[in-house]
């Protein structure tokens, strides 16, 4: 009886994860759940152009609209309706532009004779706009016009468009999420305003419009990536190791080599050659935690800095319930020009250094990748060695060049998902159904994530954690106490 009870442990576990997962439910829920608030899929290219460009219009010109009569609305409004008209309507002074007067608020009984756009915490995200010195005539004019809408290259898929200027970013979102952003604006407001230095996304609004009887949740939030600057290489860092691995892009897909910058049709076989790496191109998609191998090269004290700015933030969504947010990390590459006709000088970096010491001098001009001369940059010297046989320099050359990062952007993104059921499920299946390592899923419990994300940090900015920092400690401790003999620690009262 023993011996059956052990051989059929693992369909115990099969069979209460089947219970707690009907999938003709899940399937009806999903189905359901895609019908009424979940934009993702509806707005997927597959779906009627003509509803994702309506969905854009309205979300756009509610927006403006919500923002301009947000300072009429009394202080404790926690929200604002507007009844939106169809583009072209004989009300409207325009046809094609979103910053015209097309819009009319309406009485909740008009409910019906137009789109209904909703607005959220509209004072709390118009603080979070002034204190982040966003004029709201600006913010209007950078939402006026809209560039080309597309979906996002995250495992949700979701469904996103950009200012015309790059610096706003409009995103669709669950009805969990937009429910939980709410619930806890007034405490992420306080923490930015507080730490003006957080990583953390900067949402500047959160909207809802319903049409044809569907309810779309959208997310204006800051562009972590605005910037003229090439970014190179992008990183989506959880501290996770399980299927953290980048993918590459679907074959026929049009993409930007990371290394060139040059526009390409991914896996097609006329696509030239790369000119910046021997071979074709490489896509330029986000990358993950298995994909990074180098650790970032900053300043001893502006390292420390980020990282204990990171440690804040951390903790400040771990204490909200929050896992499965990712640092965002972009790199922009450099290339230093080296004058051939430079003496070597021997460089011996201090012991404490983190990364490459370089020299400065005025010999060395920096190209960025994009071929554009910038500002003097030192170039990269390697120490002569002092002892040993003659150096043999018959198969010797000179680089012309040294290529490497130069400036590093960070952010926290995916801030809004809590540990519910649906991660709790997932941590399940993919441990007791996949045997996958538990401790390197990403579905874990906010205060584990939390720490394992630290110390991940921790690892790819070269700080010394609390963690390590004990460790020393304590191995500092036991190997004095070895010297004085007094190995086994003592009970003292002073």
């Amino acid at each position: 009886m023993m011996n059956f009870m052990i051989t059929c442990k693992g369909y115990f576990d099969f069979v209460v994860w089947f219970q707690m997962n009907d999938f003709h439910d899940t399937l009806k829920k999903g189905k359901g759940k895609k019908v009424e608030v979940d934009v993702d899929v509806d707005l997927s290219p597959q779906v009627n152009l003509a509803l994702r460009c309506e969905v854009l219009y309205y979300t756009t010109t509610g927006i403006i609209q919500a923002v301009r009569d947000t300072q009429h609305l009394p202080p404790g409004a926690n929200q604002q309706e507007l009844y939106l008209q169809p583009q072209g309507t004989e009300d409207n002074r325009g046809s094609l532009g979103v910053d015209e007067y097309m819009i009319r608020t309406r009485p909740k009984a008009a409910l019906g004779k137009g789109t209904l756009f909703i607005d959220y915490c509209p004072h709390t995200f118009q603080t979070i706009r002034e204190h982040f010195g966003i004029d709201t005539n600006q913010y209007i004019e950078s939402l006026s016009r809209t560039t080309k809408e597309r979906l996002s290259e995250g495992a949700s898929g979701a469904f996103m468009f950009f200012s015309h200027d790059q610096q706003l970013i409009v995103k669709s979102m669950s009805d969990e999420e937009s429910v939980f952003l709410r619930s806890v604006a007034a405490e992420y407001a306080s923490f930015l305003l507080t730490n003006p230095d957080s990583l953390l996304t900067r949402f500047y609004g959160c909207h809802a419009i319903r049409l044809y009887g569907n309810t779309f949740n959208f997310v204006v939030m800051a562009n972590l990536f605005s910037t003229e600057k090439v970014i190179h290489r992008r990183y989506d860092i959880k501290g996770s190791w399980v299927n953290r691995s980048a993918k590459h892009p679907s074959k026929g897909k049009r993409v930007t080599c990371r290394h060139c910058n040059a526009k390409y049709v991914f896996g097609s076989t006329d696509a030239e050659n790369c000119r910046a790496r021997v071979g074709r191109h490489e896509p330029n998609v986000i990358l993950k935690d298995n994909d990074l191998t180098a650790k970032v090269r900053l300043d001893p004290k502006v390292a420390q800095e980020l990282y204990d700015q990171v440690v804040k933030d951390a903790n400040f969504l771990s204490r909200l319930g929050i896992m499965d947010y990712s640092l965002l990390l972009g790199i922009h590459n450099v290339e230093y020009m080296v004058n051939p006709d430079l003496e070597e000088e021997p460089v011996i970096p201090p012991k404490d250094a983190v990364g490459p010491r370089r020299r400065t001098t005025n010999n060395s001009t920096m190209l960025s990748r994009g071929g554009r001369e910038g500002s003097i940059a030192p170039p990269i010297r390697e120490s002569k060695p002092r002892t040993g046989l003659p150096r043999v320099a018959t198969g010797t050359r000179r680089a012309n060049t040294v290529v490497g990062p130069s400036i590093y952007y960070f952010g926290l993104i995916d801030i809004l998902q809590t540990w519910n059921m649906d991660k709790k499920l997932e941590r399940f299946a993919k441990t007791k159904l996949l045997a996958k390592d538990p401790d390197g899923l990403s579905a874990i419990p906010p205060a584990a994530y939390c720490e394992r994300f630290k110390r991940k940090m921790g690892e790819i900015l070269s700080v010394t954690t609390r963690d390590e920092y004990a460790e020393c400690y304590v191995g500092e401790r036991r190997e004095s106490e070895s010297r004085t003999g007094d190995a086994e620690p003592s009970h003292r009262f002073f």
